[in-house]
């Protein structure tokens, strides 16, 4: 009869073990998920401030070289400015301070920068004098004017 005894009280043994390690198992699992939710949340924070990093540096670069009038700056899917006033033999550049790849096409097929990867300059000089449209191949909405004089 002993072995009776023995051997319910090792199946209990067992049995509330092996629940006392499934519920061990259930909550490393749970801590588990939230470390890497923790760590997602991080990463994702610390990406974004690069990139607002290199954002403000783009844009204060940007302002600097538009302030000698020769620059036309690409960002958020607009040219700033829109329309800029030179004098004849001035190059003009463009530079794309937006996250998405742009162009610069003349409406009159005068010139053309290609496409301009985020971080990329194109620049074309203007010799005559006259007022030139230009626009974005890849989004036609985006225009803009370089008039010389």
């Amino acid at each position: 009869m002993p072995k009776k005894k023995i051997t319910k009280s090792t199946s209990r043994k067992a049995s509330s073990t092996s629940r006392v390690h499934s519920t061990d198992d259930h909550s490393f699992l749970i801590i588990l998920g939230g470390g890497f939710i923790i760590i997602v949340c991080v990463l994702a924070f610390l990406s974004n401030q690069t990139s607002s990093s290199r954002q403000v540096v783009t844009k204060l670069t940007t302002q600097v070289m538009a302030q000698e009038g020769q620059v036309i700056a690409i960002n958020n899917f607009d040219y700033s400015p829109k329309t800029i006033t030179v004098k004849a033999g001035t190059a003009v550049t463009w530079l794309n301070s937006d996250t998405v790849d742009h162009s610069v096409v003349a409406d009159d097929d005068s010139f053309d920068t290609g496409v301009l990867k985020s971080g990329e300059k194109g620049s074309y000089t203007f010799t005559r004098p006259g007022t030139y449209a230009f626009h974005c191949e890849i989004h036609p909405s985006m225009t803009g004017t370089v008039v010389v004089e």
